[in-house]
C-alpha cells in the first residue's frame, strides 16, 4: 500500500448498492432486498466488480433473486430495454 501511495495510484470502484433500492422499488420486488443484497455481497469474492459496471451487477443479482423468489420481472426488464443476454452472462 505504501508503494501505491508513493506512486499516487488511485483506484476508484463504484459499488452496485447505490442503484439497488431504486431498482428494487421500481420493479416492485422490495421483498427480495435481503436476497439481492446477499448476492451482491457474494460478487466481491471474485473480480466481477473490476470487470463489469455496477448497474449490470445489480441487475444480474436482481434477476437471480427474482427467479429464486418466483417473481415476474420480465416486463420490467423489457421496459428498461435491458439486453437480457448481457444480464444473464453476468449472472
Amino acid at each position: 500500500m505504501k508503494v501505491l501511495e508513493a506512486l499516487n495510484y488511485n483506484l476508484v470502484i463504484y459499488l452496485p448498492y447505490r442503484s439497488l433500492s431504486r431498482f428494487l422499488q421500481d420493479a416492485g420486488v422490495t421483498d427480495a432486498t435481503q436476497l439481492t443484497w446477499g448476492l451482491i455481497n457474494d460478487t466481491y469474492k471474485m473480480d466481477l466488480i473490476l470487470i463489469c459496471p455496477p448497474y449490470l451487477i445489480t441487475l444480474a443479482c436482481m434477476y437471480i433473486a427474482s427467479v429464486l423468489k418466483d417473481k415476474e420481472t420480465v416486463a420490467w426488464f423489457e421496459e428498461l430495454r435491458v439486453d437480457m443476454n448481457v444480464v444473464c452472462m453476468q449472472a
